[in-house]
């Protein structure tokens, strides 16, 4: 096997390690990001921590044949999308499929054109597939990220941003369908007033390829649920809401997701049922 390991850190790089030797393939850093090296080489940041890309990494890893060749005379790709959680509100795409020239597929900026509500971005973006207007899409699903006014919050507060799900072309970054309060989104749900950090738990119900259903929760103590319908109209693509609510008003049971659930598909009796386990988890603030 022919293995990368690719993680980021927080000076602001994304590193390509190639995994038999230790050898640095390359390293990425955005131009977001390029003030950290300068503030790390002064030693002057105001803050206790300086944050560069503190989010997790995916992969979309295409081999068309099967051959565990990735070639792209083949039409094979190997494509990595990040965000920067405590390090901004972008997220990112590379072309890694030649690990010697990677290049920027797309940049999605938060706070910006269709993704003005796109908060610190947490969410790790899932690669699946949704059938809009009968022709299949590779996308990425990830949500409206974390409002860092919540650091300072010990009661249930809604958001000023990132209370958001969006859906894009997993090549080009573009926008296909989005939920949020926004009259502008294609599903719009008043519920969604707390911001959401957490991946979503996207599943295959019935095995044919694709996502029927993705699960969530938020800031608010808010579990969520949605359901692709695979149709024409992107308007009604995906229809949800909130299934069930843990949150009160007090500081003693101010509950909040900041990880996607796990969840079991149990067939019995010709009967499909699913079993969500849901931590509300915590997390430490500097």
């Amino acid at each position: 096997p022919d293995i990368t390991v690719y993680y980021g850190d927080n000076m602001g790089f994304l590193h390509a390690i190639d995994a038999d030797t230790g050898e640095e393939l390359f390293s990425f850093i955005p131009e977001l990001l390029l003030p950290n090296l300068d503030t790390l080489y002064t030693n002057s940041s105001a803050d206790s921590h300086l944050y560069g890309i503190d989010g997790a990494v995916s992969s979309w890893v295409k081999d068309v044949d099967g051959d565990s060749t990735i070639d792209p005379l083949d039409g094979d790709h190997a494509h990595l999308y990040f965000g920067l959680r405590r390090g901004g509100n972008n997220y990112y795409a590379l072309d890694v499929t030649d690990r010697s020239n990677p290049t920027v597929l797309w940049t999605i900026e938060g706070g910006s054109g269709d993704f003005g509500n796109l908060a610190q971005t947490w969410s790790r973006p899932v690669n699946t597939v949704v059938t809009i207007g009968n022709t299949q899409h590779d996308v990425l699903i990830f949500t409206g990220g974390y409002d860092a006014d919540q650091d300072d919050v010990s009661v249930r507060t809604p958001d000023n941003e990132g209370g958001a799900i969006y859906m894009v072309d997993a090549s080009t970054g573009a926008l296909l369908w989005s939920a949020g309060t926004s009259v502008q989104d294609d599903t719009t749900v008043s519920d969604m007033i707390y911001s959401i950090p957490s991946s979503v738990k996207a599943i295959d119900v019935n095995n044919d390829g694709q996502t029927d259903q993705f699960y969530v929760g938020d800031m608010g103590g808010q579990l969520w649920r949605f359901d692709i319908t695979h149709g024409n109209n992107v308007n009604s693509l995906v229809s949800g809401g909130v299934i069930a609510d843990i949150s009160g008003s007090s500081a003693a049971d101010n509950r909040r997701f900041y990880h996607a659930p796990d969840i079991s598909v149990v067939v019995s009796d010709a009967v499909r049922k699913l079993a969500i386990t849901f931590g509300s988890g915590w997390q430490a603030h500097p």
